[in-house]
């Protein structure tokens, strides 16, 4: 699944930490804010629940994703 599709029916200030699964992180905020064009280039590798305590215990989800390759 694209990180769009994902994305889409989620709400804009829903907490989001994105980080492929062997690299440093991409992006942690409001899943709002993160340009459409970054999402464009993302698929889904995996994702779950999580309480983030370094901003005060808000819940989000974090995303494991891979690179869509170009042809």
């Amino acid at each position: 699944m694209t990180l769009t599709d994902f994305l889409q029916p989620l709400d804009l200030d829903t907490h989001i930490r994105m980080a492929e699964a062997d690299a440093d992180l991409i992006y942690f905020g409001p899943a709002g804010d993160l340009p459409l064009p970054v999402m464009q280039q993302y698929e889904v590798a995996d994702c779950w629940s999580e309480a983030y305590r370094s901003i005060g215990g808000i819940c989000g989800i974090s995303i494991i994703v891979t690179k869509i390759k170009e042809d």
